[in-house]
């Protein structure tokens, strides 16, 4: 079966699907037995949360064996950027006690929510995380921590 790569990397590279197009796409990397790929389970993952489909999502994600870093963070994101912070921490809990190592979007990301949540002491905490895992000097963790730090006086 020839499948067609280039159509199914336009559609899953667009900014916005409807969530009906998002499960038509979900169907068809299932049927082609490429579903447990991390590439693809961020992308439809990143779908799912733009539809506020969170449950397909973690699903999703819950179903990849093989995480990276851009699946994690793009459920992380999706759970913070819906305010429900305390799913975002927990998910963030959980890929600190395993493999995957948080990058400087991870930290982005949970700085957000923690500035979003109002938590100042869950914000010095991953604050002091980032630097010992060496984030500190990171533009992308610096200008968060300046956003967040200033949203929180």
């Amino acid at each position: 079966m020839l499948i067609p790569f280039r159509a199914l990397l336009s559609e899953l590279s667009r900014p916005r699907q409807t969530l009906l197009r998002t499960q038509i796409l979900h169907a068809f990397i299932i049927k082609t037995h490429i579903s447990k790929d991390p590439f693809y389970a961020t992308r439809l993952v990143r779908l799912y949360a733009i539809n506020n489909d969170l449950s397909s999502a973690q699903q999703l994600f819950d179903e990849t064996p093989q995480r990276s870093i851009f699946l994690w963070n793009s459920i992380i994101r999706a759970y913070a950027k819906t305010h429900l912070f305390s799913d975002a921490f927990a998910l963030f809990k959980r890929m600190l006690s395993l493999e995957t190592s948080p990058d400087n979007f991870t930290f982005a990301c949970i700085l957000r929510a923690c500035s979003e949540k109002a938590d100042i002491n869950g914000l010095e905490i991953v604050h002091g995380l980032g630097v010992v895992l060496g984030f500190g000097l990171d533009s992308v963790c610096c200008s968060a921590l300046v956003s967040a730090y200033s949203k929180l006086g």
